[in-house]
């Protein structure tokens, strides 16, 4: 029941407030798909425990990158893939920066 409105809330987020605010994850998958993965495949008190760390390491002065949850064998190769799109976007130099 809490692990269905933990991921009701990730998702409105997702939904509602995240195409308002400014792509400022540093890392791929964003912060809310990592927090959902973890809520997905971990126990409740556990995802919620690995989405605050993540959230707390993804500031402006961490480098950021692929940081994927640890995912069970049985979670399918899509939850596993990373946006390249945004990816891509992460990982290009600054414009200007020569």
């Amino acid at each position: 029941m809490i692990r269905q409105v933990l991921i009701g809330v990730v998702e409105a987020y997702r939904r509602w407030l995240s195409p308002w605010t400014p792509g400022a994850c540093r890392y791929e998958p964003s912060c809310s798909r990592y927090a959902l993965l973890c809520l997905r495949y971990h126990s409740t008190p556990r995802a919620v425990w690995m989405a605050t760390a993540r959230i707390c390491r993804c500031h402006p002065f961490c480098r950021g990158g692929l940081d994927f949850p640890e995912l069970p064998p049985s979670a399918p190769a899509k939850d596993r893939e990373p946006d390249w799109q945004r990816l891509s976007a992460l990982l290009e130099p600054p414009a200007g920066n020569s």
